[in-house]
Protein backbone atom coordinates (compact mmCIF):
# COMPACT_ATOMS: atom_id res chain seq x y z
CA UNK A 1 0.00 0.00 0.00
CA UNK A 2 2.60 2.14 0.83
CA UNK A 3 4.48 1.45 -2.19
CA UNK A 4 0.96 2.57 -4.47
CA UNK A 5 0.90 5.54 -2.30
CA UNK A 6 4.12 6.78 -3.68
CA UNK A 7 3.88 5.86 -6.66
CA UNK A 8 0.59 8.09 -6.88
CA UNK A 9 2.18 10.89 -5.30
CA UNK A 10 5.11 10.76 -7.49
CA UNK A 11 2.76 10.49 -10.72
CA UNK A 12 0.97 13.10 -9.64
CA UNK A 13 3.64 15.67 -8.89
CA UNK A 14 5.37 14.50 -12.44
CA UNK A 15 1.57 15.73 -14.22
CA UNK A 16 2.06 19.06 -12.42
CA UNK A 17 5.53 19.64 -13.37
CA UNK A 18 4.39 18.93 -17.28
CA UNK A 19 1.79 21.49 -16.72
CA UNK A 20 3.06 24.09 -14.87
CA UNK A 21 6.36 24.61 -16.52
CA UNK A 22 9.15 26.32 -14.06
CA UNK A 23 9.79 30.21 -14.59
CA UNK A 24 13.50 29.39 -15.32
CA UNK A 25 13.11 27.28 -17.87
CA UNK A 26 11.68 29.86 -19.95
CA UNK A 27 14.26 32.02 -22.32
CA UNK A 28 15.07 35.17 -21.51
CA UNK A 29 14.64 37.98 -24.32
CA UNK A 30 17.76 38.07 -26.40
CA UNK A 31 19.45 41.65 -26.74
CA UNK A 32 19.02 43.32 -30.67
CA UNK A 33 20.71 46.09 -32.07
CA UNK A 34 17.48 48.02 -32.26
CA UNK A 35 17.86 48.15 -28.67
CA UNK A 36 21.36 48.26 -27.87
CA UNK A 37 21.00 51.58 -30.90
CA UNK A 38 18.96 53.33 -28.34
CA UNK A 39 20.76 52.09 -25.60
CA UNK A 40 23.94 53.36 -26.92
CA UNK A 41 25.84 56.65 -26.33
CA UNK A 42 26.10 59.25 -28.72
CA UNK A 43 29.07 59.46 -30.70
CA UNK A 44 30.21 55.84 -30.08
CA UNK A 45 30.23 52.61 -32.12
CA UNK A 46 30.03 49.71 -30.88
CA UNK A 47 31.17 46.11 -31.63
CA UNK A 48 29.89 42.65 -31.25
CA UNK A 49 31.35 38.95 -30.97
CA UNK A 50 27.88 37.57 -32.87
CA UNK A 51 25.41 38.53 -35.21
CA UNK A 52 22.38 40.55 -34.04
CA UNK A 53 24.55 43.17 -31.50
CA UNK A 54 24.96 40.00 -28.70
CA UNK A 55 28.10 39.37 -27.27
CA UNK A 56 29.66 43.13 -26.68
CA UNK A 57 33.12 43.49 -27.77
CA UNK A 58 33.92 46.76 -27.36
CA UNK A 59 33.34 50.76 -27.63
CA UNK A 60 34.66 53.80 -29.16
CA UNK A 61 34.67 57.03 -29.32
CA UNK A 62 37.59 57.84 -31.25
CA UNK A 63 40.01 55.63 -33.30
CA UNK A 64 41.79 52.39 -32.71
CA UNK A 65 44.74 51.74 -34.81
CA UNK A 66 45.44 47.85 -33.35
CA UNK A 67 42.62 46.24 -31.93
CA UNK A 68 45.13 43.64 -30.61
CA UNK A 69 47.08 45.57 -28.67
CA UNK A 70 46.85 46.43 -24.96
CA UNK A 71 45.79 50.68 -25.54
CA UNK A 72 42.95 52.14 -26.50
CA UNK A 73 39.26 50.75 -26.08
CA UNK A 74 39.88 47.69 -28.08
CA UNK A 75 42.22 45.54 -26.51
CA UNK A 76 43.80 41.81 -26.87
CA UNK A 77 41.71 39.18 -28.59
CA UNK A 78 38.80 41.95 -29.79
CA UNK A 79 41.26 41.77 -33.22
CA UNK A 80 39.45 39.99 -35.95
CA UNK A 81 36.47 38.80 -33.69
CA UNK A 82 33.86 41.47 -34.68
CA UNK A 83 30.68 39.96 -36.22
CA UNK A 84 28.01 42.90 -35.81
CA UNK A 85 28.12 46.59 -35.68
CA UNK A 86 26.69 49.75 -34.45
CA UNK A 87 27.10 53.16 -35.49
CA UNK A 88 26.08 56.29 -33.13
CA UNK A 89 28.66 58.87 -34.21
CA UNK A 90 27.06 60.81 -36.67
CA UNK A 91 30.09 59.96 -38.83
CA UNK A 92 31.19 57.58 -41.47
CA UNK A 93 33.24 54.74 -39.96
CA UNK A 94 36.03 52.84 -41.90
CA UNK A 95 37.16 49.00 -40.52
CA UNK A 96 40.36 47.96 -41.58
CA UNK A 97 41.83 44.17 -42.23
CA UNK A 98 44.75 45.48 -40.55
CA UNK A 99 46.47 46.99 -37.71
CA UNK A 100 47.97 50.85 -38.60
CA UNK A 101 44.87 51.26 -41.13
CA UNK A 102 46.28 49.06 -43.88
CA UNK A 103 45.15 45.83 -45.46
CA UNK A 104 41.66 47.17 -47.12
CA UNK A 105 38.52 49.02 -45.60
CA UNK A 106 34.88 49.00 -45.79
CA UNK A 107 32.90 51.49 -44.13
CA UNK A 108 29.51 52.15 -42.32
CA UNK A 109 28.01 55.03 -43.32
CA UNK A 110 27.05 57.64 -40.84
CA UNK A 111 23.09 57.29 -41.88
CA UNK A 112 23.31 53.84 -40.81
CA UNK A 113 22.73 52.79 -37.41
CA UNK A 114 24.22 49.04 -37.33
CA UNK A 115 25.35 46.00 -38.87
CA UNK A 116 22.96 43.15 -37.44
CA UNK A 117 25.65 40.20 -39.10
CA UNK A 118 28.91 40.40 -41.60
CA UNK A 119 27.43 38.75 -44.34
CA UNK A 120 29.81 36.93 -46.90
CA UNK A 121 29.49 39.93 -49.50
CA UNK A 122 30.51 42.49 -46.76
CA UNK A 123 34.15 42.67 -47.92
CA UNK A 124 36.97 44.80 -47.51
CA UNK A 125 38.30 46.76 -50.74
CA UNK A 126 41.17 44.32 -51.06
CA UNK A 127 38.53 42.04 -51.34
CA UNK A 128 38.51 39.68 -48.38
CA UNK A 129 35.84 39.08 -46.18
CA UNK A 130 35.28 41.34 -42.90
CA UNK A 131 33.63 39.20 -41.08
CA UNK A 132 35.87 38.35 -37.80
CA UNK A 133 38.29 40.32 -39.61
CA UNK A 134 38.39 43.84 -38.38
CA UNK A 135 41.69 44.67 -37.23
CA UNK A 136 41.43 48.52 -36.94
CA UNK A 137 38.81 51.27 -37.18
CA UNK A 138 38.89 55.20 -37.55
CA UNK A 139 36.06 57.95 -37.73
CA UNK A 140 36.20 59.70 -41.02
CA UNK A 141 35.41 63.93 -41.34
CA UNK A 142 33.82 63.12 -44.70
CA UNK A 143 32.71 60.08 -47.34
CA UNK A 144 36.08 58.78 -48.60
CA UNK A 145 34.79 55.39 -48.85
CA UNK A 146 35.27 53.39 -51.43
CA UNK A 147 33.81 50.33 -50.40
CA UNK A 148 30.34 50.15 -47.89
CA UNK A 149 28.80 47.44 -45.62
CA UNK A 150 25.00 46.38 -46.87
Amino acid sequence: MRKLTATLATLTLAGLGALVPAASVQAAPTANCDDNYEEAKSGYMYAYRLSYCESYLGSSKEWDENWGNSSRSFQGDDDNRATSLLNKTGKYVAFYRLKDYKGGHICIASDKKYVSSLKSDDVFSNGETADNRISSHKKLASNTCSKFMD
